[in-house]
């Protein structure tokens, strides 16, 4: 009998992909044809973003057994790090904590998801500069993607809203749909990281950054704010909750500024737009409302 022939589906895009996604895969457990084990979720994950999805990026790195603290005596199966602008550091995108696929129970998808959101909270508490981290939660062959916010309870999914544990939310790898959504929000998490990465252009990370000020194309210019009286520049800026006030970054000439809302006065822009002015850095932002960042 001839060999069946590969086809590329979703992020299973070799042979040897193939084999690691059916190892990985719940159905095959389902059908008495696997048990599989959490180290072919780790090994299918992991290959996944170092040879489809990240093999190119040379300012990303995907190491295994990370701790989310320098003192952490934890360790999450695997990180996605990005290099931090102007230090060449590695710092956490991403954490991803991986389950074998025996159970798709509202328990064992609540268990990973509280262990990687205990990650994200102690990578933040042990990095205070940071906004946000995201994470991904993984069972067999199939994952979701979410975002945690400093000081937020929970995470946020990239889809499926703040619902958790709920396994209809749980993208499978291998297929083609599913993956279009994937490769969105990694691509999603690689452009709008908590801060600029090193090599990375500011205009394009700064116009695609959720709930922030909005970017134009004269973003540069000075221009007079009404109500000020003076020109000023026109920053994208991105609010977030820090030891329970809320503050708000930009970057100004190549650096990064954080400052409180407090130091803000609210005005209205030419167009009728709210806006936000800082005397201090003489710069505005517009917006419709502040979201976490």
């Amino acid at each position: 009998m001839a060999a069946s022939i590969f086809r590329p589906h979703g992020l299973i895009t070799t042979p040897a992909l193939e084999v690691q996604y059916i190892n990985a895969h719940i159905d095959n457990y389902i059908k008495g044809m696997h048990d599989p084990k959490e180290y072919q979720t780790v090994e299918l994950l992991e290959n996944i973003f170092n040879k489809v999805i990240l093999q190119e990026r040379e300012d990303i790195f995907v190491n295994s057994q990370q701790p989310p603290g320098i003192k952490s005596n934890k360790s999450c199966d695997i990180v996605i790090k990005y290099v931090e602008s102007g230090t060449f550091f590695t710092k956490i995108l991403c954490f991803v904590e991986c389950k074998r696929s025996k159970k798709t129970t509202e328990y064992d998808l609540r268990k990973v998801e509280q262990q990687a959101l205990d990650y994200c909270k102690e990578y933040l508490e042990s990095d205070g500069d940071l906004p946000f981290v995201f994470a991904c939660t993984a069972c067999g062959a199939h994952l979701r993607l979410w975002k945690y916010s400093q000081g937020d309870d929970n995470f946020q999914g990239f889809w499926g809203g703040f619902s958790l544990a709920s396994w209809e939310n749980y993208k499978d790898v291998g297929i083609d749909a599913d993956a279009v959504e994937i490769r969105q929000a990694l691509e999603h998490m690689l452009v709008t990281g908590p801060e600029l990465r090193e090599g990375q252009d500011f205009s394009a990370y700064a116009s695609v950054q959720e709930g922030k000020g909005k970017q134009t194309a004269d973003s540069q210019a000075q221009i007079p704010v009404p109500g000020v009286g003076q020109a000023a520049q026109l920053v994208v800026a991105t609010s977030y909750e820090s030891n329970g006030n809320t503050a708000v970054a930009f970057a100004l000439n190549g650096e990064q500024k954080r400052t409180w809302l407090s130091d803000w006065s609210r005005g209205q822009s030419q167009n009728g737009r709210p806006l936000c002015y800082h005397k201090g850095f003489n710069v505005y932002y517009e917006y419709d409302e502040f979201k976490r960042g």
